[in-house]
């Protein structure tokens, strides 16, 4: 882009011309048996079929998501040169029991198209394979990546035969050297680049040392203070690195001493008294509702004003619900709206025993008495703790930045319209983190290969793609 840029005379010169690209990261990993047993049990849904398929074949993930039923052959999968990775000559795969049984299987139900996917019927993607993977490598404390599946089966086929892998690098290197280019030709068992690799490194002088990439590790006597304050007292990790600054020690990153607590078995946050907070919402979440306030200038006849929402959240389904604006948000008002409230609660049938709420003066103890009236257990969050609200104050950021924030509103009427479009589109269309990236009500996406466009209006001139 940047030389065609400068042959159009867009450029004067290119400014990374004679700028050495960085050198691909290395995926030579492979994974012992134990490892593996961790990556299976922190693995779920189609992806595990996927992983065993490349660690019983040795496959190249690339060509395992591009499988069909008619590449099979009985125990073969062959691709043809075409559809090959070097469109040279056919490329075939043979099949152990396990790993047939496991394409029969996907076959009798895709008898077209790529036999791997996804959880929503999708073929998988290199980057919906690596999101996958950096979970799984977040569950079990090291780096998993498609690739080493691949690497494994061939370690292990080595190891089974009673051949070392190091031998086999050396015998390769000795004989490679001499082969000159035909080594792409005959040489299968490692990438042509990999062999030409260990080539250049064997004619340094002195070898090729093995150094460690990354940061140091830190130092041992660091990592026994470290465990001992966390088994001695009741300190997360960010107290533990206050404590070593303030005996002069430059303390780890929080990442760090997060895993090195955790290599000892011991959690980066101690439980407090009598549960986690994380405990009481998972628990709770099925029938614990948040509500908070939010306020809005608008422009009236009478100038700029703050006009008021009263916002409540199900947490664990994200569903919403928010009572007409004020501008006089008094003690009257909550309690119509607490009535409101629970009318819409029974409507959708979603449960409620806990009402969680800041300790907003707005929030009166009559207010309170109302949901308590109902049964209605009503919890209000800590001083100075805005975190224990969270759900609901992530769902205002939203409503604020994706639709109120591009609008001047004039009234309450022009007000209750917005809120009611976007908390239709909320529920309706937009994908959520925290469910998958799915909408809330399930909405199948449609497929933009057709339809002549994917955006549609959703409030005036805001659209969604």
């Amino acid at each position: 882009m940047l030389n065609w840029s400068v042959e159009q005379e867009y450029l004067p010169r290119n400014p990374i011309a004679g700028m050495k690209k960085p050198r691909r990261k290395r995926r030579d990993v492979f994974y012992t048996a134990q490892q593996w047993k961790q990556i299976r049990e922190n693995t779920s849904g189609p992806l595990v079929e996927l992983l065993d398929f490349l660690y019983l074949t040795g496959c190249r993930p690339l060509e395992a998501r591009s499988i069909e039923a008619r590449q099979l052959h009985g125990d073969l999968v062959i691709f043809p040169a075409d559809e090959s990775k070097g469109k040279h000559e056919p490329r075939v795969i043979y099949l152990v029991p396990d790993a047939k049984a496991i394409l029969d299987r996907l076959a009798k139900d895709r008898p077209a198209g790529a036999l791997f996917r996804n959880q929503r019927g999708r073929p998988w993607t290199k980057d919906s394979i690596k999101c996958k993977l950096t979970r799984v490598s977040k569950a079990v404390g090291f780096r998993v990546i498609a690739y080493g599946a691949r690497h494994s089966f061939a370690t292990e086929a080595l190891t089974k035969g009673g051949v070392d892998p190091i031998s086999v690098a050396h015998r390769l290197v000795k004989f490679g050297a001499k082969l000159g280019k035909a080594v792409h030709e005959i040489v299968t068992i490692v990438g042509p680049s990999t062999i030409l690799r260990w080539i250049r490194e064997s004619k340094k002088p002195g070898g090729v040392k093995q150094v460690r990439k990354g940061r140091p590790r830190t130092k041992e006597e660091i990592r026994e203070l470290i465990i001992r304050f966390a088994r001695e007292n009741d300190w997360g990790y960010t107290r533990i690195m206050g404590e070593l600054k303030k005996l002069g020690i430059k303390p780890p990153s929080r990442n760090t001493v997060k895993n090195i607590l955790k290599e000892n078995g011991l959690e980066p946050g101690p439980k407090r008294g009598e549960g986690t907070w994380d405990e009481f919402l998972k628990m709770h979440a099925a029938t614990l509702w948040q509500c908070d306030f939010y306020a809005k200038r608008v422009l009236t006849l009478k100038g700029w004003r703050d006009l008021y929402l009263l916002i409540f959240l199900h947490v664990e389904s994200r569903q919403v619900y928010i009572a007409p604006s004020t501008f006089h948000p008094n003690e009257e008002w909550a309690m119509q709206q607490a009535e409101a409230f629970l009318e819409h609660v029974k409507s959708v049938d979603l449960p409620i025993e806990t009402l969680m709420h800041d300790r907003d003066k707005k929030f009166t103890a009559k207010v309170d008495d109302a949901f308590q009236a109902a049964d209605i257990r009503v919890v209000k969050s800590a001083y100075r703790s805005p975190n224990t609200n969270a759900f609901v104050e992530r769902f205002i950021q939203t409503l604020q930045r994706e639709c109120l924030d591009h609008f001047v509103v004039f009234g309450e009427q022009h007000m209750d319209y917005l809120v009611k479009e976007f908390v239709g589109f909320y529920h309706a269309e937009r994908p959520h983190q925290g469910k998958d990236n799915s909408p809330l009500e399930g909405r199948t996406s449609r497929n933009p290969m057709s339809c002549r466009s994917v955006r549609s209006p959703v409030v005036n001139d805001l659209a969604e793609c």
